[in-house]
């Protein structure tokens, strides 16, 4: 069974990877359109291609893409695509002036990073919704469960109850089994306690986790659980299981 760690490994390789390609795409419509490269030398058509794709790689390199990444809003994807344009602008003409070759200007910079910033937003928002299409349907799901309770338990399990978040909840493990917790039970984005799956007291996780396969676990507990709180992070630790806290 592959980890949720292979799993997002080989997500972010894949989206990587197909964003590489529609940059790609779009530098060969900016070459048919006169935009690129920034010399006439057509000799120089394979450096200049070559320095790009180097300064492209360097901008996603500090520019995540997060279209895949659970929870990113469109707006978060947009933001960054416009941040890895820009960055890839700049990176390029940096690389190019250190290589003593033509450097571009405003115009042509300009109009590569709008052509780039297009054919990436276009690509990235379809990925997105692809990847979330996924997930409603029960692929590249992440096996969870909750340890502990209190207000902020309640608003992760309310994002994970959102099949488009590609959660799997297992279970919740808290000894008060949320009896105590009626601030916020007037707050309709919260799951009603009669709608939490109980499955143990928190002495009773560990045991659980050697029974069943769990990608991520979400503490909760306050302080004076610190024992157990140890306890549940080295074996997380040992079983590279991923600790939320």
């Amino acid at each position: 069974m592959k980890s949720a760690l292979d799993k997002s490994i080989k997500l972010d390789l894949f989206v990587s990877c197909v964003d590489l390609i529609v940059f790609n795409v779009m530098l060969l419509l900016c070459n048919v359109m006169d935009f690129w490269p920034y010399t006439d030398d057509k000799r120089l058509l394979l450096t200049d291609f070559t320095v790009a794709n180097i300064a492209y790689a360097l901008s996603l390199c500090l520019v995540t893409i997060t279209l895949h990444h659970r929870l990113s809003r469109p707006e978060t994807v947009l933001r960054n695509t416009f941040r890895t344009s820009v960055l890839f602008i700049i990176t390029n003409a940096a690389v190019l002036g250190m290589a003593h070759l033509s450097v571009p200007g405003f115009f042509r910079s300009a109009s590569v990073a709008a052509m780039v910033f297009l054919g990436t937003t276009i690509e990235r928002l379809l990925m997105r919704k692809f990847v979330l299409k996924q997930r409603s349907v029960g692929r590249s799901h992440v096996d969870t469960i909750i340890i502990g309770d209190g207000y902020m338990a309640r608003k992760v399990m309310a994002v994970m109850n959102d099949s488009w978040n590609g959660y799997n909840l297992l279970g919740v493990f808290s000894d008060s089994r949320y009896e105590d917790d009626v601030r916020r039970d007037d707050d309709d984005s919260l799951p009603a306690k009669e709608d939490i799956k109980f499955i143990g007291e928190v002495n009773d996780a560990i045991d659980f986790l050697r029974a069943n396969r769990v990608d991520e676990v979400y503490i909760a507990l306050s302080q004076d659980y610190d024992d157990k709180l140890k306890e549940i992070t080295d074996y997380c630790d040992q079983n590279m299981m991923r600790l939320y806290y």
